[in-house]
């Protein structure tokens, strides 16, 4: 289940029209930051362009591509149809990372344990080989007031019951004092000796593995153009790449995808 984005546009960034042209993004992705436009400010500011970023949902957003009404899209790689053939690039994932006390002995659940754990109402450690104590959970708090991960996992029904936090590093300090803690979030490779990440489906939550999609719990992140975008729009496309870029996704807790050449055109 999903919450879906509103249906009409919503204007976040407008930048004085000039003669250079414009360039018009929109953001199906519903995360909470704002990267790529926070990115592409001084680049349409210094070329004199018109910059705009407005939040669709996806299938109104690839309607407005193949229109020519905007130039590029950012979504959800499993909102791109298998029949799209524009250029695409992989420019993000956003993967959960599990932690519990380094006193708990599980260390290995199966995402279908996993969805239980998280949506049940009072869920035992027991249940995937455990002690017989009552799990605590410990979430991020979402822009919508609920908890990070939620459409990932489907966790709405237990969202009441999970204790949501500010940030992942708040909810790994607990799970470090609480050895019955279940914290989750947003990725994060710097845990203290006292947490410890759970592998999941046996696949352990190292960039390597979430990069090639070895780890499941994720979300990746595509920006696809139209074959009418103007120039300008394409360069921007390319620069969903560099190193600047990567650095700014880092910093908002993404994980940009490795290196390849092929990533504009990289197959579902």
């Amino acid at each position: 289940m999903r919450i879906p984005l509103p249906a009409v546009s919503v204007m976040l960034t407008a930048l004085t029209l000039c003669a250079g042209g414009k360039v018009r993004l929109t953001d199906t992705t519903g995360l909470e930051s704002d990267t790529i436009g926070r990115f592409a400010i001084p680049w349409a500011s210094e070329k004199q362009l018109e910059l705009s970023v407005r939040k669709l949902e996806a299938g109104a957003a690839l309607e407005k591509l193949a229109a020519g009404d905007t130039d590029i899209v950012l979504l959800r790689q499993d909102d791109l149809p298998a029949g799209f053939t524009g250029d695409r690039r992989i420019y993000a994932h956003r993967a959960l990372v599990f932690a519990v006390n380094a006193r708990n002995p599980v260390r290995s659940v199966t995402r279908r344990q996993l969805k239980l754990l998280l949506t049940g109402r009072r869920p035992v450690w027991s249940e995937v080989g455990g002690d017989e104590v009552d799990i605590h959970r410990y979430g991020v708090k979402s822009a919508d007031g609920g908890v990070v991960g939620a459409r990932e996992l489907n966790l709405f029904a237990a969202a009441t019951e999970i204790l949501r936090l500010g940030s992942f590093g708040e909810a790994a300090l607990l799970a470090e004092a609480d050895p019955a803690a279940l914290a989750f979030g947003p990725y994060s490779a710097e845990l203290s000796a006292q947490v410890v990440a759970l592998r999941i489906d046996d696949v352990e939550p190292s960039r390597e593995n979430i990069r090639n999609g070895l780890y499941a719990v994720q979300d990746v992140y595509v920006a696809v153009i139209g074959a009418s975008s103007p120039p300008e729009a394409r360069e921007l496309f390319k620069m969903l790449g560099t190193a600047e870029f990567y650095k700014m996704l880092e910093a908002d807790g993404l994980i940009p995808p490795a290196a390849t050449p092929k990533n504009r055109k990289d197959p579902r």
